[in-house]
């Protein structure tokens, strides 16, 4: 499987899971909120079975995804202490 298909679902998987925990804090309704939760749950395990599919066969791109998400949590943890002091 291509990198590049690996990684186009691990950019939809994490905008569903950020879609997902949307729906379920602002419906209305609560057999919507249950479905927002399902879709949550649904949306994690695909993240997740991508994650280790790149792990798999990728090695190297697995590496540089989790450098370059290190990265910007370093960077945004950096802004937010300067806000604060």
């Amino acid at each position: 499987m291509p990198t590049w298909y690996i990684g186009g679902g691990l950019r939809f998987f994490a905008l569903s899971v950020i879609a997902a925990l949307v729906l379920a804090a602002l419906a209305p309704l609560g057999a919507i909120r249950v479905l927002g939760v399902f879709a949550f749950m649904c949306a994690t395990a695909g993240l997740a079975l991508h994650l280790y599919a790149m792990h798999v066969e990728d090695p190297r791109a697995f590496t540089a995804l989790r450098h370059r998400l290190q990265t910007t949590l370093a960077r945004a943890n950096r802004l937010a202490l300067d806000q604060w002091n």
